[in-house]
């Protein structure tokens, strides 16, 4: 069951992301020690991650029971929403990342009401962050992950003014 549920993430996690599918009154250490034993999950400088052949079987049958799916989903979001709940967001870089896992997750779920908040709680911090004066980030890496985090924002109503910005990562 925890196999499964870990097979919803799509990217690495850290510990608080195994805990997210825990069950009730078991120890968390022992099966994700359990599970690293049995080259099922690997951990690498502090994040874990299924093995993508487990991860693909696992998923397959989660996806079988729609309901439980979705369960597994909105759970999963809670883990990568709780970034946009904060009283003050901090971190851009890492906060593309957290909004493209929680929009998935959100989706999936069939939560847009959830999605439209953390759009708006989203979009004023990179609206705080990113003006038509910004440079455009000279590292490739950089550059994608902006590209992917204002395209998913636009493409969920976010604000127009930032279309600016993209269009000049884009140039």
């Amino acid at each position: 069951s925890l196999l499964e549920d870990l097979s919803t993430y799509r990217k690495a996690v850290k510990r608080e992301g195994l805990s997210v599918f825990s069950p009730a009154g078991t120890d968390v250490t022992s099966l994700r020690r359990e599970l690293i034993d049995r080259f099922l999950l690997e951990y690498h400088a502090g994040w874990y991650q299924l093995n993508p052949v487990a991860q693909h079987v696992a998923r397959h049958r989660l996806e079988a029971d729609g309901v439980r799916a979705a369960s597994t989903h909105a759970r999963a979001a809670t883990h990568y929403t709780r970034h946009f709940q904060a009283r003050r967001l901090v971190d851009t870089r890492r906060l593309g990342g957290h909004f493209v896992e929680a929009r998935y997750h959100l989706v999936t779920a069939g939560r847009q009401d959830d999605l439209g908040l953390i759009v708006g709680r989203f979009a004023g911090h990179l609206r705080a962050q990113i003006r038509a004066s910004t440079q455009v980030p000279t590292d490739s890496t950089e550059l994608d992950e902006r590209i992917a985090v204002l395209a998913t924002l636009l493409g969920e109503s976010g604000p127009r003014d930032l279309e600016y910005q993209l269009a000049r990562c884009f140039e």
